[in-house]
């Protein structure tokens, strides 16, 4: 009978065990998996071909140490420096082709001072390069919130889709977005004209051109590429008035 009741005891604390078993590595099992993807991507991007002398690659290696020394030094405690020393460091690593390393790189000067945008935005290409599109995404747009009238963050934002997505629609949005939190800047509305003509789409073009033209008349070359669109769409244009 004590036999049985032990037995009994011993079972339920066997499956008790094996419940607590299963549920800890249920719960493990998506870290485990992410830790995987981790390293299959620090496998398969720990080196990247590269065309560069061994003299260059000899002189990025130089700054590497340089930057690695900075660091190490405990006169460099305010996070932004920080921050910027290891993006430097991420950028010598990247042109070597060392994108996992520089991932982390990044990574760290994210850490050093989160609200590091020129970070996320080296983070979001080098994503893109890596083929990791919408981690890329996210990075870019962490960016754009901490610094929204960032002219040059549009024109890369619209590079990344581009790029790495082939998405031209997508990219036309993030110029418009730039546009549209920029106040229209004229120097986004340059790029984005120009982008307009690159997709075929030159009625669309003229308009920001002439929009461009209108506001500084001194521009003698863009009044010249101005008239040149309105010989091309003079029909579209005629339409559109007597609209």
């Amino acid at each position: 009978m004590h036999r049985l009741i032990y037995n009994k005891k011993y079972s339920i604390s066997a499956l008790c065990l094996l419940f607590i078993l299963g549920f800890v590595a249920l719960i493990s099992l998506p870290v485990l998996l992410s830790s995987v993807k981790e390293y299959q991507d620090a496998k398969k991007y720990s080196v990247v071909s590269v065309s560069l002398s061994d003299e260059d690659k000899a002189s990025i290696g130089k700054e590497i140490d340089t930057l690695n020394e900075s660091l190490k030094g405990t006169d460099v405690k305010d996070g932004i420096a920080r921050a910027a020393l290891y993006r430097s460091l991420g950028e010598k690593y990247e042109k070597l082709g060392h994108l996992a390393k520089s991932v982390s790189v990044y990574r760290l000067a994210l850490t050093a001072y989160p609200k590091d945008a020129e970070a996320l935005i080296a983070l979001g290409l080098l994503y893109g390069r890596m083929g990791k599109v919408a981690d890329g995404e996210e990075s870019f747009k962490k960016a754009l919130d901490f610094e929204p009238r960032n002219i040059s963050f549009y024109s890369k934002y619209a590079q990344f889709y581009r790029e790495y997505r082939n998405d031209e629609e997508a990219a036309r949005g993030a110029y418009l977005e730039g546009l549209i939190r920029t106040n229209n800047d004229t120097g986004l509305m340059r790029e984005y004209a120009s982008f307009l003509e690159s997709i075929g789409e030159g009625y669309e073009a003229y308009l920001y051109w002439d929009t461009l033209s209108k506001k500084d008349p001194s521009d003698t070359v863009l009044a010249a590429r101005v008239k040149e669109l309105q010989t091309q769409y003079q029909a579209v244009i005629k339409a559109e008035k007597e609209q």
